[in-house]
């Protein structure tokens, strides 16, 4: 390739650049937009999940999930038992333990 290709090829690059530089420029504004989307969602989940287990976490949750943890190697002899219920000491150990999960779950799936 001689020397005057080579002007000729830059010259014709010189050309293109200004677009070039507008469609980087474009990407990069496209991919921060999108970073601060994905760091908003992170922060309100963040931000809800906080609030719940701050307003739900204290000593009493550290006796649920004991209790918890007490009663789920049970579990297949409780719920074969006749007095297993809506109103049994059982359920409602279980319930109060997974009702907070759950409510950790929902919190990190919205959008």
């Amino acid at each position: 390739m001689s020397w005057n290709e080579t002007i000729g090829m830059l010259e014709d690059l010189a050309k293109v650049a200004p677009v070039a530089t507008a469609t980087i420029a474009l990407v990069a504004a496209v991919i921060a937009y999108l970073a601060m989307r994905v760091q908003r969602d992170i922060a309100r989940k963040r931000a809800s999940i906080d609030f719940f287990l701050k307003t739900e976490m204290d000593d009493k949750i550290i006796e649920m999930y004991k209790k918890f943890e007490e009663t789920t190697p049970r579990i297949p002899a409780i719920l074969s038992s006749p007095t297993f219920g809506p109103s049994s000491p059982e359920h409602h150990d279980l319930r109060k333990f997974l009702n907070i999960c759950e409510l950790i779950v929902a919190c990190t799936r919205f959008r």
